[in-house]
């Protein structure tokens, strides 16, 4: 119900604490003082324009403060009749005399607030007329005025404030002047106490909203939160048994917002223009001191307004949640899958399918398999009925369904499950896992919709995706005939046959590999019904394509597929970079790997704008000879490359605190893929050095690489990095922005710097992802494809937040 306070603005006036000072304003022996005043029953109010529990609100304060956390306060209780002009005036004078500078005062008000009709602010006692606030009406100026002149200790008012009568009465005047009038009155009574003291107050509605009741909890909604919060449940960021003024108000602010849309209308708490949020209102064991000695040493500073929104206390109340789960995996597993994610960098096409889904497809396209090797294969020939005929040695596909043994042997071979009875090494088995499953029909179209599918499941909103159009017949032709690419090319050569590739079939190819989008996208559409009445919620995924460079090759293969890469992703915006696909390990990755970086150095003075994203550092001493490995920064210093993904072997790296320096200046981030690194390069834990990066501020995001055939996905991969890093929700946040902010997404960033969530001058003000930014920040958002989907992501992190 209505908190009724008819030309109103002030319901819950509690006076909490003020703050700290050049010297310490607390000293041994600092006291707590508290007037506390609550009215329910006003005799010259009407029926219908009583407050109904603001003497509980008052009671239940009083009762709170005489508690340890509470700061054992000595407390003057006023109640209905005893809350005349003369008994709150007469008690602030009272608390005057005994209080001094080094104490701290509350005075908590529960009651109407009314306005006249020049526009003063009112608070009315028990026996103050509401037709006729200027008779025993405590004038706001005066009530300040006082407590300033009588009370030289430092104060904190907290107001439940509501618009109520005045705006339902015709030709009233409503309360829209109060809240400006109340700064003023503020910064007026206050400011002769000198640099020594300072006052601050929390309100429980903006000046043209109603405070609201709630008659289940029979309080007041703001002192409901008040109480509830100060109690305990607001010590959220961090959880440290000491609730300040910044987390009290978040807590408030939060929870009456939340509560007041969903059972009645928008109330929004505010603070004080004067305000230090880091100061303590309550202390609870083991961090249970006495006041004095916690408030002590507390100095005057330059204290910051900071911004109080309901964001900031959702995040603190989700890190909570956490905290709270973080060792019970279902849980958090369910915890991980609902926060949004952002994007998947860097994942491969083909990869990303699932083993049960390159069946049913096989199946579909009548497709044999090799029954020893459970390599897919296509039939011999096809029968009357359309059925495959399949050659000696080979079933068809569909006998899988009914053959449970032939069924678990092919999700094994097309995956990382069960790799250990493979014989092989895990290394080996799973670039052998593509070749198997290769003879099913790779329609890009399928696999995009299919990848777009399992995105949305996981509450992801965009996708960087490795694909390799064809390389054209003609290019191929005249490399095969011509040996115009020595293995250790100068960069002469690479400008000579750059030339010669585009005079013998480059043209013809980007038209191929642009189409071949073009049919892939239009297909992905059509599966997933994009275009209508009904569309699948995956089409809302953004999805674009690196233009993937397989590098296991000889020179003279690897160039033509980089000159091919960069030349589309030249014209073409849906390209927005260059990837590189295959092991690091094998013999032409690594041998070859200065003369491939030589090559994309080159084409990057060729092509300035395409961005480059190197696998470099996916390497482990189990593998690979380490001993002179510096692949992460001879892709950035040689190879231009602007994001690294794996950099597992960070150690083996000449000068790993030198090189982590360097990324950080740079800016470059580095994209962690956990699952492939543990499976495929027996690196997890302490001996990744995911914490080595998160610890000297490297930017990072985490990638599945091959969610299908790794069986993992990005919520496994988050859980992954909570469980072995313990990372907090704060940081889990963190990298799901940053999957966006290293994206090769087109336009600028939210973020004015890619370390810290502090928006760009045209946002400036806004509150990231709210859903109507100033007429600058929608501007801005209009003409950079990266930031509305920052933005987005902010959004849904605030619909996820607000859940708890």
């Amino acid at each position: 119900m209505r908190r009724i306070c008819p030309e109103s603005l002030f319901g819950i006036l509690f006076l909490a604490i003020c703050l700290t000072l050049a010297t310490p304003v607390y000293g041994q022996g600092a006291k707590g003082y508290a007037i506390v005043i609550g009215l329910s029953d006003y005799p010259l109010y009407p029926q219908d324009r009583q407050i109904h529990f603001g003497k509980n609100d008052a009671i239940e304060f009083a009762k709170y403060l005489k508690t340890a956390p509470g700061g054992t306060f000595d407390t003057t209780l006023l109640v209905n009749s005893e809350a005349t002009r003369s008994g709150i005036l007469t008690a602030i004078k009272s608390v005057g005399k005994v209080a001094s500078n080094n104490d701290l005062v509350y005075i908590f008000f529960a009651g109407h607030g009314a306005v006249d009709d020049s526009g003063q602010a009112y608070f009315m006692p028990y026996d103050a007329d509401s037709k006729f606030p200027e008779g025993l009406g405590i004038r706001m100026d005066e009530l300040l005025g006082d407590v300033a002149k009588n009370i030289s200790s430092n104060v904190v008012f907290f107001i439940d404030a509501c618009h109520a009568g005045a705006a339902l009465q015709p030709g009233a005047r409503g309360d829209e002047n109060v809240v400006p009038k109340l700064t003023e009155e503020w910064t007026r009574a206050f400011k002769f106490k000198g640099d020594n003291l300072l006052s601050m107050g929390f309100f429980a509605a903006s000046s043209n909203e109603v405070s609201w009741e709630d008659s289940v909890a029979e309080h007041g909604l703001f002192s409901e939160y008040l109480l509830e919060g100060i109690k305990g449940a607001a010590d959220t960021n961090p959880m440290d048994g000491r609730i300040t003024a910044q987390e009290l108000f978040r807590y408030i602010e939060l929870h009456v917002q939340a509560e007041s849309k969903r059972r009645f209308k928008s109330q929004n708490p505010l603070r004080s223009p004067i305000w230090v949020g880091d100061f303590p209102l309550a202390l609870y064991p083991p961090n249970l001191k006495s006041r004095a000695e916690t408030l002590s040493g507390h100095v005057k500073g330059n204290h910051p307004d900071v911004a109080a929104n309901q964001a900031e206390l959702a995040q603190a109340h989700t890190e909570q949640r956490l905290e709270t789960i973080r060792r019970e995996r279902p849980l958090l597993r369910q915890f991980i899958r609902e926060m949004p994610k952002g994007a998947d960098l860097e994942t491969h096409s083909s990869g990303s399918i699932s083993p049960e889904l390159w069946i049913d497809w096989a199946v579909k396209d009548g497709l044999c398999v090799d029954s020893k090797t459970s390599t897919l294969l296509p039939p011999s020939a096809t029968n009357r009925s359309g059925r495959p005929v399949c050659a000696e040695g080979t079933v068809a596909a569909e006998s899988a369904y009914n053959d449970v043994r032939l069924y678990q042997s092919m999700v094994d071979a097309f995956s990382m499950r069960k790799w250990r009875l493979s014989g092989e090494s895990a290394y080996d088995h799973f670039n052998n896992t593509f070749a198997k499953f290769s003879g099913a029909s790779r329609s890009l179209g399928r696999i995009l919709a299919e990848m777009s599918k399992r995105a949305v499941s996981q509450h992801e909103i965009y996708q960087e995706i490795l694909v390799t159009p064809s390389i054209p017949v003609a290019m191929l032709r005249y490399l095969n005939s011509n040996s115009v690419l020595s293995d250790n090319p100068s960069i002469e050569e690479l400008a000579r046959v750059h030339k010669l590739l585009k005079e013998n079939g480059l043209v013809e190819g980007m038209a191929e590999a642009i189409e071949k989008v073009n049919e892939a996208e239009s297909e992905r559409d059509t599966i997933l019904r994009c275009k209508s009445s009904t569309p699948d919620p995956a089409c809302s995924v953004k999805q674009r394509y690196q233009y993937q460079v397989l590098r296991s090759s000889i020179t003279s293969q690897v160039y033509p597929q980089m000159v091919m890469a960069f030349e589309v992703a030249s014209v073409d915006p849906r390209f927005i970079g260059i990837g590189v696909a295959q092991p690091e390990g094998t013999y032409h990755s690594i041998h070859d790997f200065q003369p491939q970086m030589r090559m994309f150095g080159y084409l990057h003075t060729m092509y300035p704008l395409v961005r480059i994203g190197i696998s470099a550092g996916q390497l482990s001493d189990a593998y690979s000879d380490l001993s002179d490995s510096s692949h992460i920064r001879d892709a950035i210093e040689i190879g231009k490359a602007s994001r690294i993904s794996h950099g597992t072997s960070l150690q083996y790296e000449q000068n790993p605190e030198e090189l982590l320096r360097f990324l950080k200046e740079r800016k470059v981030p580095i994209v962690i893929m956990l699952t492939s690194d543990d499976l495929l390069l027996d690196v997890k834990g302490e001996d990744h050095p995911f914490r080595w990066y998160l610890e000297r501020g490297v930017l990072l995001a985490l990638s599945t690489s091959d969610e299908g055939v790794l069986g993992t996905n990005l919520t496994q991969e988050f859980a992954r990095a909570v469980e072995s890093y313990g990372l907090s929700y704060g940081e889990l946040k963190t990298l799901a922005r940053n999957s966006l902010t290293v994206s090769f997404l087109a336009g600028e960033s939210l973020w004015a710097t890619p370390y810290q969530a502090i928006t760009v001058k045209d946002c400036e003000g806004d509150i990231p992802g709210a859903p109507n930014p100033s007429i600058s920040c929608a501007q801005f958002l209009s003409k950079s494809d990266k930031a509305k989907l920052q933005w987005q992501l902010e959004s849904q992190l605030l619909k996820f937040e607000a859940s708890f």
